[in-house]
Parts: structure tokens; C-alpha cells; sequence
């Protein structure tokens, strides 16, 4: 977190089906822009504060790892970083 507050790109891998499962420890919830546009039950109103808060900064991906073209993007994606 600390370094997305200074101004590092920070990509956070996520779990294919799910994403974090921290999205739904709440309430309290941020509303969804666009429900039909998440990988969450639509019994979820949205995305919890706690998740919001310590995933500031952050950009995520879902990759599956078990598949080739997810570790061949993970291996793209390990190439450029500063630290991983």
C-alpha cells in the first residue's frame, strides 16, 4: 500500500473465479457501478470498505495459474517488474 502511495503501479493477482475473497467482509458496502460486471454473487451489494481500504492504489488481475497461458502471462508480467 505504501508504495501505490507513492506513486508505484502495483498489479495484484487474483484468483480466477473468485478474485479476493475479501471483497465481501462487510457490511459496510460500495456499491457496484456495473453488478453485472463482477465475478461476485449478485446477492453482494458490492465491494466491502475493508477490501477498498487495503487494496487502494492497486490494479488486479485474475490469472489462473494452473493453465499455461496464465503462467506464460505471470512470466511476461515477472520480466518487468520491480519486484514481485
Amino acid at each position: 500500500m505504501l508504495l501505490g502511495d507513492l506513486g508505484a503501479e502495483i498489479i495484484k493477482v487474483e484468483h480466477p473465479l473468485r478474485g479476493d475473497d475479501t471483497r465481501t467482509w462487510g457490511p459496510p458496502f460500495k456499491t457496484y457501478k456495473n453488478p453485472k460486471n463482477t465475478t461476485q454473487s449478485p446477492s453482494f451489494p458490492g465491494e466491502s470498505a475493508y477490501y477498498l481500504s487495503v487494496n487502494r492504489n492497486k490494479k488486479s488481475i485474475a490469472i489462473d495459474m494452473k493453465k499455461e497461458s496464465g503462467r506464460r502471462i505471470l512470466t511476461e508480467l515477472a520480466s518487468k517488474c520491480d519486484i514481485l
